[in-house]
């Protein structure tokens, strides 16, 4: 299944909104608007990641 990306956003949003994530205090009081972070993938073996750009977009809010 191929979503397009505003298909894309509206999953993203929707999955943010219910986990709250605008409302969680720590996060607020720590992380700045302005703060970038990075992330890896460590596995112990091999992999295919599946749904990369929906992974990068949730990444992205």
């Amino acid at each position: 299944m191929k979503l397009n990306k505003k298909e894309i956003s509206d999953y993203v949003q929707k999955f943010l909104k219910e986990d709250k994530s605008n409302d969680d205090i720590t996060s607020k009081y720590f992380i700045g608007k302005k703060q970038k972070a990075r992330a890896y993938f460590l596995t112990e073996e091999n992999i295919v990641l599946a749904g990369n750009n929906i992974v990068f977009y949730i990444f992205e809010k």
